[in-house]
Formats: structure tokens, C-alpha cells, sequence
């Protein structure tokens, strides 16, 4: 390895070094990103208890935009424990209004308000292309999770998945023994001459197509990153250092060889999920 490379090289580990200890330094005195979080949200938390005990007004508002820190349930927890009930939210121009009244007055009716608002959504859901229909809890929070979930059951329907939100959580549901697709089966577009009967089955056959896509593009990016780190050593060193430099070009030809392999057979993949479903899908 001549001089030159050598000190380029140790040019290029000193810059990062120099930047990290910088960065260190800095986070040392101001905190870390999350430790400035936690300071912040605190703070909001303390004018939120403020706000919730001198308020005498029958309905106590707040714009959430000012306690962005804190999440939805949070927020209803802490005002439930100072006497304030959730009652509705608004989202306009005005920012993101949420609603409380006396727990006590909110308590007589609306859990039962609640429930009704949600077997009449269920009961009106339809499922979108992908076989699902999206659920905010956080616009029946008077139920808990658990009475949530039963009130689904009983509608027929089942929950894919639960994913946690600012503001509280999203139930994705599905009629059972229907295919859901995720984000990662990829776009999804039925003409609208596909017959409703025959979507499952497209359905289905998309996400068959996809794990095998998928498959070859996490071995792709393996091969791809191993070829492309061995190719770096190889480029890096010369004859005379060994053997370690034929095995970085050995392994380095391997890795891309696969990586190329890699890719053709995803292309092959597309080719062929293109061929069966092409003509019931959108381009």
C-alpha cells in the first residue's frame, strides 16, 4: 500500500473523528435530542395542568398544536385526572382543537355515545382495493381498547394489525378469509372491470408475487453491500500485500455476480406477476 494511499486514508478517518467529538461535545452541553424532548414535553405538561385547573367554563379547550410533545391519550389522562372529560376534536384552520367537559357529564352519556358511533361506522365500512378498512380509536376514546375490539368482533370483521399513533391507535380491519396487503406487496391497482368477486384472488396472487420480489431485493442489497465492501479492500491493497488481495477480488467477484443474479431474477419476478396479473391491474 503506497504512502500516499495511506494518508489519504487516515485524511478521511481523522474528518469523521473530528465531527463525532464535535457532535459529542455539543450534545454533552445542550443535551440530546430526547433528553431536549423530555424537557420540553415536561414543561407543556405543567401549563397543560395549569390551564385544565383554572379553567371555569363548562367546556375547557386546548389547540394540541401547543402540547405537540404529548400524546393524544396522555393528554386525556392527565385531564381526566384534574375532572375533564374528552368530548369531540376539531381540525381546522384554526389548529387542532380537542374538546373537554366535566368527567361527570361526560361520563352519563358518552361511552354510550361512543358506541353507537362506532357500530354505525362499522356497520357502514367498506373495504378499500387492498382489503381493508382503516380505524382511528382516538375518535371513540371514551371505550377502551378491549371494548373497541369487542364491538369489531361483533360487526364481523377482524383486526389485521395495531399500529400505535400520536394519537392513539389505528385498527386496520378485514372481513375474515379475506388477503390484506401491506405497504411492502407494493402498489396495487384493480381496473374497475375487475369483478368484486375476483379481487381476493388478485389480491392473493399480488402478495404471492411480492414475498418472492421482496426476497430478491434484501439478497440484492446483501450481495450488493458485501461486493461492494470487498471490491474496496481489493482496490485498496496490492499483490505484494498476499493473499488477503486475491480474496478480496475472489470475494468481491462472488458477491457481485450474485448481486447481478440477484436482480435479474426480481426483473424475472415482475416479468412474470406482470404476465398473470397485467391484465386486471393499472400500470
Amino acid at each position: 500500500m503506497s504512502e500516499e494511499l495511506v494518508h489519504d486514508i487516515g485524511l478521511w478517518l481523522l474528518i469523521p473523528s473530528i465531527v463525532l467529538f464535535t457532535v459529542i461535545v455539543t450534545a454533552t452541553a445542550l443535551g440530546t435530542p430526547s433528553e431536549i424532548r423530555f424537557r420540553r414535553k415536561e414543561r407543556q405538561l405543567a401549563r397543560l395542568q395549569q390551564a385544565a385547573d383554572q379553567c371555569e367554563n363548562q367546556v375547557f379547550e386546548i389547540d394540541w398544536f401547543d402540547y405537540r410533545e404529548i400524546p393524544k391519550p396522555e393528554i386525556l389522562a392527565v385531564l381526566r385526572e384534574h375532572g375533564w372529560g374528552y368530548q369531540d376534536d376539531d381540525l381546522g384552520e384554526a389548529g387542532w382543537l380537542l374538546r373537554f367537559v366535566p368527567a361527570e357529564d361526560r361520563d352519563a352519556n358518552g361511552k354510550e355515545d361512543a358506541q353507537r358511533r362506532l357500530r354505525a361506522d362499522l356497520r357502514d365500512a367498506e373495504m378499500d382495493v387492498r382489503g381493508a378498512y382503516h380505524l382511528d380509536t382516538s375518535q371513540y376514546a371514551p371505550l377502551s381498547y378491549p371494548e373497541i375490539r369487542g364491538i369489531v368482533r361483533a360487526a364481523g370483521l377482524t383486526v389485521a394489525t395495531n399500529t400505535r399513533t400520536a394519537v392513539g391507535r389505528t385498527l386496520v380491519l378485514s372481513k375474515p378469509q379475506t388477503t390484506v396487503l401491506s405497504s411492502s406487496d407494493g402498489p396495487f391497482k384493480p381496473k374497475a372491470t375487475l369483478p368484486s368477486r375476483d379481487l381476493d384472488r388478485v389480491r392473493e396472487r399480488q402478495r404471492v408475487w411480492a414475498k418472492q420480489f421482496n426476497r430478491q431485493v434484501g439478497l440484492a442489497f446483501l450481495h450488493g453491500f458485501i461486493g461492494l465492501f470487498a471490491l474496496a479492500a481489493a482496490l485498496t491493497s496490492e499483490p505484494a500485500d498476499g493473499t488477503g488481495h486475491y480474496l478480496a477480488w475472489a470475494l468481491a467477484t462472488v458477491a457481485l455476480l450474485l448481486f447481478i443474479r440477484a436482480v435479474l431474477k426480481g426483473l424475472d419476478v415482475r416479468r412474470k406477476r406482470w404476465d398473470e396479473l397485467g391484465h386486471l391491474l393499472e400500470r
